[in-house]
This record gives structure tokens, C-alpha cells and sequence, in this order.
């Protein structure tokens, strides 16, 4: 049997998954009641905050699953300390995918299944994530896949908060921004012959929406002190009230 913990749009695709395979699945979410059973698996899927660590860990010592695979966007040492308080076996997988297409980005990216020092516990998750259909790599830098997440989804965040710059310089001189975007395709063409690795995102300038790339550098900027993606802050509240500004206008 498999738990899910946190009914939400990553918890429901992974067991749905589960489901397709014959697997009796148990959706437990903060609103509903849980049922005692023998896991096999139990899948964390609910949102980061600072209890997560204390919650986690209720949940194990309450369902017992013989494994427990967390999913949630989390910053580095959270697994560790989750395996010191509760003294299961307990790895790291985190979610890269587009929310838009949930089900297609999981079964197309490689699920990464980060371990501390146990290599068995990798062993037992990727067993059970190529059954229910995904592609796996283990990783055995459990504390560097932790930060990878919010970092990646950061580094997103960042190569959009440049575009809203040029943005706001192409308006400023009276310039379309379309040149802008002319030019650097002819800059990745050119470099795609050259130096491939140099090349630039194609990227749009809109405000930053949806539920990670702003939450995860609000969660690093709680461990972390950097002006850069303080910055993106910065800019994404400027554009966001800039966007209000020209709606109210038009």
C-alpha cells in the first residue's frame, strides 16, 4: 500500500501513477482523516515550511511506511535531520517538471533519488519509482541535491528578471524590444557552431508567477544572504505593480 502526504497537483499525479499499476494508494492531506496501514511507500508531497522536519517526522513514527520518498522543494540538511529523529530510511527526489504538463515533465526528466549514506534506501526508492513508470539516477550528494532545487529553479528566476530589465530599458528609449530578441538569436546561432554552452535562454519578460521560482528564493534567502536574488525580488515586484499600473491605464 502506498500513502501519499499532500494531496495537492505532484502528490495526486505520483498516485495516480501507483494506481495505473494496480497499487492501492491513500491520499492523507492536512483536511482529511488517515488511515493506519502497512506502507510500503509513503510519498511526502506538501509544501516546505519551517515545521516541515517536525512533520515529517510525526508522520513516520505514526504510518511506519518501510520508505519514505520526499518530493517537497526543501533546503539543504532537511532529509538528514528527518532521518536522525526518526531513524528510517528516508531519501530525497525532488520534483523537476512543468506544473502545466505535471505528468508528462515527470515521466520525461530523470527522478533523482539523493541518499545520506545509504545506498539501500536509493536501492528500495528506485525499485519502486521505475515500476510506477519514471527514469532514475542516484546521487550520493544528498546535501547538494537539496540546495540544486531552489537554486535551479532560482537561476530561472534570474534569466527572467534580466529580460524584465531589458525590458524596461527598450521602453525607456523608445526601442522593440523585439531587436533585442533578434540579436541574441543571431548571437545563439553563431555560438551554437562555436561554444554551444555559452548560449542564451530565450526567455519572455513577464511578471513571475506560479508556485516555485519566487517561494524557493524566499526559502534560500532564509539560509542564505545574496543581493543578486534579492534583486529579483526587487525587479518582480516592479514589474508586477508596473503591469497594474498600464492595466488601470488602459
Amino acid at each position: 500500500m502506498i500513502l501519499i502526504a499532500g494531496a495537492g497537483l505532484i502528490g495526486k499525479t505520483i498516485g495516480s501513477f501507483s494506481e495505473k499499476i494496480g497499487e492501492k494508494v491513500i491520499y492523507k492531506d492536512t483536511e482529511n482523516h488517515f488511515r493506519i496501514a502497512d506502507y510500503e511507500v509513503m510519498h511526502v508531497c506538501f509544501p516546505y515550511s519551517k515545521k516541515f522536519v517536525s512533520q515529517v517526522s510525526t508522520y513516520i513514527n505514526k504510518f511506519k511506511p518501510r520508505l519514505t520518498i520526499i518530493h517537497s522543494t526543501i533546503l539543504p540538511t532537511t532529509t538528514s535531520k528527518i532521518i536522525k529523529l526518526t531513524g528510517s530510511k528516508v531519501v530525497f527526489s525532488p520534483v523537476i517538471a512543468d506544473h502545466n504538463i505535471m505528468s508528462q515533465g515527470l515521466k520525461t526528466f530523470k527522478k533523482i533519488i539523493a541518499h545520506d549514506n545509504d545506498i539501500e534506501s536509493a536501492k528500495l526508492a528506485e525499485k519502486h519509482l521505475r515500476k510506477i513508470g519514471f527514469k532514475t539516477i542516484i546521487f550520493d550528494d544528498l546535501t547538494g541535491v537539496e540546495a540544486g532545487k531552489p537554486l535551479l529553479t532560482s537561476h530561472f528566476g534570474v534569466n527572467i528578471a534580466f529580460m524584465q530589465l531589458v525590458e524596461q530599458i527598450y521602453t525607456k528609449i523608445g526601442a522593440n524590444v523585439e531587436t533585442y530578441n533578434e540579436i541574441q538569436k543571431i548571437y545563439n546561432d553563431g555560438y551554437n557552431e562555436l561554444r554551444p554552452n555559452v548560449r542564451l535562454p530565450i526567455l519572455f519578460s513577464g511578471a513571475i508567477g506560479g508556485t516555485c521560482v519566487m517561494q524557493n528564493i524566499k526559502k534560500l534567502l532564509t539560509m542564505f544572504r545574496s543581493d543578486l536574488l534579492r534583486a529579483v525580488q526587487k525587479s518582480n515586484k516592479r514589474k508586477i505593480k508596473n503591469d497594474k499600473r498600464n492595466n488601470n491605464r488602459t
